[in-house]
């Protein structure tokens, strides 16, 4: 065995006089070699080491049944009273998806230690992460009935699960919690403040707390492009981008990709194709969320060849194993009616998502090839994607424009049947209403 796992023979006390020496092991080696290690660690007598030690084996942790291993091993040595080491767990399982997990780390801890707000940020952030928004809200209010008071990492989280709950009166609750907490000047709060009001249209508050801000950062001025963006308004994006530069902010990748996103949302397929230049122009990285708005773009234009450029940029940059990127060059291909291109990067996906299946069909149906794009429709329902959550009125919509054509050529697919077994009752309405 290797000379550094031997370490059988050294008490406790040994263990605690080379607590750096130990630590740095830990800190050099993988999970499986740090296993070893674990397993003595439970008979050292200073907590420090044994908490440093459990919370450098949650760092290095490489999936769930390591997780839960070594949460045993810190019930069994009963530091799950640290406070440190529970959010730690909390934050581990959360990583790994396992939020009711995190939930149950929360609920045993000690009712004597309940205040630590550690603890708290964690099981607010695990539920916010995964978009248990009410439970994330349903916390928030447990904590301030406890006299747990919000701070300037809790707050941030609280105000995105309102701004996703779409809740304006809740979020002015929250907001007027942020103004007597304190933290109106906090440039996080503030931040999530500006996301908030503009994800609800409110972008009147969104500017006046912007202007208000005695500190700006990168994530200040990105926020509100993005803002305009959402809001259809790329007028507004396009002021504030101009703004930026001229307080001392050079536009980065992020905001110029919300120059676009704006751009291409109002319908501005041409400024898009010009900004992008600019972009470029001006050496700013180019990212993959800012090549499939160009690339959705070149589909509006029907310009396979600026497409096929776009296209080149994409695999310049490793972007081509981005699921989101491949579908935007299978919707770029279909507008264009490049479709054997379009199925031809579908074929070549090891991973297909529903959004890829939606854009192939679209794209044959569009394209006049209605055997292909019933065919293909087909193959979906057999796979393990659901039509329903792939949009399916669009591609009924799409299909039966074409009903005509397919009875002509005395092909007439059993869609009422598929439609009756994979639609509910508000969609139905809507597929009829459609017609």
């Amino acid at each position: 065995m290797l000379q550094f796992l031997n370490i059988s023979h050294l008490s406790s006390s040994a263990l605690s006089r080379n607590f750096f020496c130990f630590r740095s092991v830990l800190g050099r080696h993988s999970f499986s070699k740090s296993r070893y290690i674990h397993s003595h660690i439970t008979y050292a007598t200073d907590n420090e080491v044994v908490v440093d030690s459990f919370d450098r084996l949650l760092l290095h942790c490489s999936g769930t049944q390591h997780c839960k291993q070594i949460h045993t091993h810190i019930l069994i040595t009963g530091l799950y009273r640290s406070a440190f080491l529970a959010a730690r767990l909390l934050s581990v399982y959360s990583r790994f998806g396992l939020v009711m997990d995190a939930q149950k780390v929360f609920d045993i801890y000690p009712l004597e230690g309940i205040g630590n707000l550690l603890l708290w940020n964690a099981i607010v952030r695990a539920n916010v992460s995964h978009g248990f928004y009410k439970e994330a809200l349903e916390l928030y209010d447990k904590m301030r009935k406890l006299g747990v008071w919000a701070d300037g990492f809790t707050f941030p989280l609280i105000v995105r699960a309102c701004a996703l709950l779409g809740d304006l009166n809740l979020c002015k609750i929250v907001h007027c919690h942020v103004l007597r907490m304190g933290f109106q000047n906090h440039l996080h709060v503030v931040n999530e403040l500006l996301g908030m009001y503009g994800k609800l249209g409110q972008m009147k508050v969104a500017c006046k707390l912007f202007d208000r801000m005695a500190v700006r950062s990168y994530v200040s001025w990105n926020t509100m492009v993005s803002a305009y963006a959402f809001n259809y308004d790329c007028e507004g994006a396009r002021k504030i981008f101009q703004r930026m530069g001229l307080e001392g902010f050079e536009p980065n990748s992020v905001t110029w990709t919300s120059l676009l996103s704006s751009h291409a949302r109002c319908g501005k397929h041409e400024e898009v194709m010009e900004f992008f230049g600019m972009m470029r122009s001006r050496g700013v990285g180019t990212t993959a969320e800012a090549l499939a708005v160009v690339l959705s773009v070149c589909g509006y234009l029907a310009a396979p060849n600026k497409g096929k450029m776009i296209h080149g940029y994409v695999m310049k940059g490793g972007f081509e194993a981005y699921l989101f990127a491949k579908n935007a060059l299978i919707c770029m291909y279909g507008k264009c009616r490049e479709v054997e291109d379009a199925h031809k990067l579908f074929l070549e996906m090891e991973t297909k998502n529903l959004v890829g299946w939606n854009a192939l069909i679209s794209s044959y149906a569009e394209s006049g090839q209605c055997h292909e794009a019933f065919e293909l429709f087909t193959q979906l329902e057999k796979s393990d994607g659901s039509p329903v959550q792939a949009g399916l009125e669009l591609v009924y919509r799409i299909l039966q424009e074409l009903a005509l054509q397919m009875e002509s050529e005395d092909y007439i697919p059993d869609g009422d049947s598929s439609l009756e077994q994979n639609v509910n009752d508000g969609e139905m309405s809507m597929l009829v209403e459609a017609q």
